[in-house]
């Protein structure tokens, strides 16, 4: 990856970051939790293949229906990244980091993803011992048995 690829992608984890403090700090300060949506995602870095792909499933083909799937679920990186802000255990730049680490999309079949998501209960969660900080964001495909091509 080009470094000022690397560099926009990190800058905008850095931004959702700060933006997520500034929700956690509004719900504080009001009692009221809003704000928060999972598909800020899909603009920020529009397209997501560009600028966060992993790859895609070795079981793709051009008669395979296929579907975009953030490796880590969105609705699970904004959960953990409000519950590690509120902890105050970390900085905006280790939290980006973080981020930028587990923000990455590929494309699988919807049968991947219909297994993943209601056979294997992962659909908007990840494996109960993983890690944001330090897990590799690939658990939660390799746990349904999807390989992916870069």
């Amino acid at each position: 990856m080009d470094n000022s690829k690397n560099k926009l992608i990190f800058q905008t984890c850095l931004l959702l970051v700060r933006h997520i403090t500034h929700l956690v700090e509004y719900e504080k300060n009001t009692g009221v939790r809003i704000g928060y949506h999972s598909r800020i995602f899909d603009s920020l870095l529009h397209p997501q293949e560009h600028f966060v792909w992993l790859g895609k499933s070795e079981k793709l083909s051009k008669d395979v229906q296929s579907r975009i799937e953030h490796i880590v679920p969105c609705a699970y990186m904004i959960e953990t990244l409000e519950g590690l802000i509120k902890a105050k255990k970390y900085t905006e730049e280790e939290l980006a980091h973080a981020l930028q680490k587990n923000w990455k999309v590929a494309h699988i079949t919807k049968e991947e993803a219909n297994f993943m998501d209601f056979n294997l209960k992962l659909k908007s969660v990840m494996p109960e011992d993983w890690d944001f900080m330090t897990g590799r964001p690939e658990v939660r495909l390799e746990l349904a048995g999807i390989k992916l091509i870069p």
